[in-house]
């Protein structure tokens, strides 16, 4: 099994982390979350908001919330590094 989720969900923040997992009908579990993290590693070059494994409105909340630099943009950015963490699996 991978590691524990480390940053944004051990954060002060991690309240609003979870949020936006709900947000995005994610489990929202810390097991639930290592578990969708393992199964969709992203590549350096791949863009969270742009890859296939999101609906489009979760793509299209994604894409806003970051271009608006909007509330959740912090938190995005967050999901987005672990997304992209390799280590430690």
């Amino acid at each position: 099994m991978p590691r524990a989720l480390s940053g944004p969900v051990r954060s002060p923040r991690a309240g609003l982390f979870f949020c936006l997992i709900r947000q995005l009908g994610l489990p929202d579990s810390e097991e639930g979350m290592v578990r969708f993290i393992a199964a969709r590693r992203l590549a350096a070059d791949q863009a969270i908001a742009v890859v296939p494994f999101w609906s489009p409105v979760q793509a299209a909340f994604l894409c806003e919330e970051l271009a608006e630099d909007a509330d959740w943009a912090e938190v995005v950015d967050g999901l987005n590094v672990l997304l992209h963490d390799q280590r430690g699996d």
